[in-house]
């Protein structure tokens, strides 16, 4: 074995026995065999049986394979794809993660309907999904990457990490999961107690039910008749998160999710970024339900999921209309005691007086609309809102109206609603437009979002996207609006006051983030830790006592995601700023490792590198990312630094030059061109530089730099009008009270 790679192996074993000092927790109850469940449940289990999550994951039999192995093949962009049957057994004939052809056995399936995925091993312990599938209704196989061509070397190709079933799908497809990655060795010993979503992944494990069971007849019952967390509706925020678990998207933080315990005790969930939401926070990615469902003013009033799925066997509890029309109707609404149903209309919805519409319409079509995933799998809109064509245009997102007229436009769609109940119809400010302002440095951006952040009858999950955004739009209001939601009842909200203040208020940051050390919540515990990391020294010794504690939760989480590269980069400034350098290094290069085009990972070590001294080091390295990854400009950027700081400022201007053009140029890259240009003595190149981005973008900085350049060149009037744009954006900004 060559020397260098046995140091990185050394390099990465201590590293991980630094993480495997962190104790995992224990299990508060045992699981156990459920064969024995129907004796008392016995319609439950009957109903269970036949579910989508009973059956999410199976092994491969001729009862359980829907897609037809027959010697036929599918063709896609080139590649080849045979299914066939050998020996009773199912196998795929497709290129394989060098690129070369050959059998593989399915193992597994994966899913139900309206697809089914099949899985195939791969050395390392690796499970992969095929991303050819079955469609189940249309008796045919079909790509899940229609629109792209992909081969082997394509982060999509079924080989990859993203297809990984150990990874990325085992912990909701399985019950008991133990995904048991080895860094080192880079391989998987994941195991599982049961195959599907079994009665113990959502009940929790039942020894303790069990033993209650067999002796209830003597002695005190214990809670929850031995389980660890009664999942009934009226205990909406612990059922609530029970299954959101798995219907949100998500990072873990240990091992498992105890039923019963804070969300944010063990997993991070997106919030609603763009890109993953649109505008108005319509589902647009594949986001799964809860993030759209706590949007909704049914979750806020109190509803929970089995108000209308059956919890056994997923269905809804009636068809079509009648599930929405229980509670909305003339007569009243029937739900259970835990639903706040003040406020609700008495009147009959389910007819044209309300629908407006010859003939009989879905309640979902108009106030929860399908987006289809994964080519056949329509999902609904959990948020279910009251459509606003009226702010599509300013929004940039779709309307329930238009997805069905689509031979109109959402200004025709806004007139009929108009007519049938008057201009005055929905009316109010909706978050959408704040959204839409801010991501569009749009006049008015600072103020919908400090308006949006501050309003506490704003769901918490929009409040918290708004925090995010405002931290790119500093003023006096939007720090207290940061500071005061550090305090906030709602873990989300506090997590992104913490990102929030690090960037409004970083003197105030220092003092009040501390006591989120020891906040109750574990994902906000770690948070304020990657926050305050750059001020440890400064940390009193009660709060780096803290600080050390939330750094070694956060270890914990890295070891249990120790095959995402996203996790070692997380780590990295937490050692740092302990002083253990080597490592931080180590800990980017295993994440380089598992991606070595890791964007991200490469630019960090990059940065680390530069902040040790070895400046030729990270320009290797930055040089060598551009082979991977030619078309990224924050790369061209971080390599321009580089240069710039050695002095070669030509080269630095060639490599901007050549990066403007690329479609992931930003702001930024802008800005240090036209700074070049201007160091070179080119100010009037500088401006044009600046003029033109600032065509498409009204980011802080671009204009600033602007407007300088432009009172340089003794133009006042373009630089005072330049300044208005930021001030008709942000009049906050505290850079309008120091005018260049």
């Amino acid at each position: 074995m060559p020397a260098c790679r046995f140091l990185a192996i050394l390099l990465i074993a201590l590293f991980v026995n630094i993480l495997s000092a962190v104790p995992a927790p224990a299990a508060q109850h045992s699981l156990v065999d459920e064969a024995g469940c129907a004796a008392c449940h016995a319609a439950q289990q009957r109903s269970h049986a036949g579910s989508q999550h009973a059956r999410a994951m199976q092994s491969a039999t001729a009862a359980t394979v829907k897609g037809l192995f027959d010697g036929g093949s599918f063709r896609q962009d080139g590649q080849l794809t045979r299914f066939f049957r050998r020996g009773g057994r199912f196998f795929v004939n497709t290129d394989g993660p060098d690129g070369r052809r050959r059998d593989f056995e399915v193992h597994h399936t994966f899913g139900l309907e309206p697809l089914q995925q099949y899985l195939v091993a791969l050395p390392g312990g690796r499970l992969q999904a095929l991303t050819t599938a079955w469609d189940v209704k249309g008796k045919r196989w079909y790509s899940l990457h229609p629109d792209e061509r992909i081969d082997y070397r394509d982060v999509l190709h079924w080989s990859r990490p993203p297809q990984n079933w150990n990874a990325m799908c085992a912990a909701c497809h399985s019950t008991g999961l133990r995904k048991n990655y080895d860094p080192v060795s880079g391989r998987y010993a994941t195991t599982y107690a049961a195959q599907g979503v079994t009665c113990q992944a959502c009940h929790g494990p039942a020894g303790g039910h069990l033993a209650w069971a067999r002796g209830r007849r003597s002695g005190e019952a214990p809670p929850h008749k031995g389980f660890a967390a009664d999942l009934r509706a009226g205990n909406g925020q612990v059922q609530t998160e029970a299954c959101g678990y798995c219907h949100v998207l998500r990072a873990t933080l240990t091992s498992a999710y105890p039923v019963g315990q804070p969300l944010l005790d063990h997993a991070l969930p997106v919030g609603l970024p763009a890109g993953r939401y649109f505008n108005d926070g319509q589902q647009r990615d594949e986001v799964f339900n809860l993030g759209s469902w706590q949007q909704s003013r049914m979750h806020a009033r109190g509803l929970v999921c089995t108000d209308c799925h059956d919890a056994h066997s997923g269905k809804t509890r009636a068809a079509g209309n009648a599930l929405c029309t229980g509670c909305h109707n003339p007569v009243g609404p029937a739900a259970g005691p835990h639903v706040d149903t003040r406020g609700l209309q008495r009147k009959d919805y389910d007819s044209p007086a309300h629908h407006h519409h010859d003939t009989p319409v879905s309640c979902v079509d108009c106030h929860a609309p399908k987006r289809s995933y994964m080519g056949v799998d329509p999902r609904l809109d959990h948020a279910f809102r009251i459509p606003r064509p009226d702010l599509s245009a300013e929004t940039a997102s779709p309307n329930a109206c238009n997805l069905c007229h689509t031979d109109k436009d959402p200004a025709w769609a806004a007139a009929a609603v108009a007519r049938w109940y008057g201009d005055g119809r929905r009316a109010e400010y909706h978050y959408g437009q704040a959204f839409a302002a801010a991501r569009g440095m749009r006049p008015g951006a600072a103020a919908g979002l400090q308006r949006i952040a501050g309003d506490a009858a704003q769901p918490p999950i929009v409040r918290a996207e708004a925090l995010e955004e405002l931290a790119a739009y500093p003023g006096p209001a939007a720090a207290r609006l940061a500071l005061a939601a550090l305090a906030d009842p709602d873990g989300r909200l506090r997590i992104a006051a913490i990102h929030a203040v690090a960037a409004l208020a970083p003197r105030e940051a220092l003092r009040e983030v501390q006591p989120l050390l020891a906040d109750p919540l574990r994902a906000v515990r770690i948070e304020a830790a990657r926050a305050l990391a750059p001020a440890l020294p400064q940390l009193a010794p009660a709060r780096r006592e803290a600080w050390l504690a939330a750094r070694r939760e956060a270890e914990a989480a890295a070891r249990e995601n120790a095959d995402f590269p996203q996790s070692w980069l997380g780590l990295a400034p937490l050692l740092e700023a302990t002083g253990d350098i080597g490592g931080a290094e180590q800990a980017l290069r295993q994440a380089l490792r598992l991606d070595p085009a890791y964007l991200a990972g490469i630019i960090n070590l990059a940065d680390l590198l530069r902040r040790q001294g070895r400046e030729s080091d990270a320009e290797a390295l930055l040089r060598d990312g551009l082979k991977r990854l030619p078309q990224e400009a924050a790369l061209h950027e971080a390599l321009a630094l580089g240069l710039i700081r050695q002095q070669r400022k030509a080269d630095a201007l060639a490599l901007l030059t050549r990066a403007a053009p690329l479609p992931s140029a930003s702001g930024r890259t802008a800005y240090l061109h036209a700074a070049l240009l201007a160091d070179a003595g080119r100010r009037n190149e500088a401006i044009q530089v600046l003029e033109n981005a600032a065509r498409e973008r009204g980011e802080r900085d671009l204009l600033l730099a602007l407007a300088g350049y432009q009172r340089q060149a003794g133009d006042t009037t373009a630089a005072e009008t330049t300044l208005r744009r930021l001030a008709d954006i942000n009049p906050d900004d505290p850079a309008l009270g120091r005018r260049p």
